[in-house]
């Protein structure tokens, strides 16, 4: 076993994390992350090697396409719709 969680971590940890806790709570995190360093240690014991990582969907390509413009210059249908429109611009209403 690595790490011991005692009095001196937890209130380490209660500094950084700006946390007030009581004692009931600080027992209750002792207990919990001494749970956690545990399981690190069990994982950390696997052997592992050999076993390629597993696949993750963000690793994955997606099937790409080439950029084409699908849609050409409507500046002038869209200028259209406006109330006002000055050298290509929409007008609008002057805000402070």
């Amino acid at each position: 076993m690595g790490v011991v969680v005692d009095d001196r971590v937890i209130k380490r940890v209660e500094i950084l994390s700006e946390l007030a806790l009581n004692d009931e709570e600080k027992q209750q995190a002792a207990e919990d992350m001494q749970k956690m360093l545990t399981y690190f240690d069990k994982l950390g014991a696997v052997d592992t090697e050999g076993i390629s990582p597993l696949a993750h969907p963000g690793m994955e390509m997606g099937k790409l396409r080439e950029d084409r413009v699908t849609n050409g210059d409507e500046k002038s249908a869209i200028l259209s719709n406006a109330p006002e429109a000055r050298e290509d611009l929409f007008v609008v209403p002057r805000t402070i």
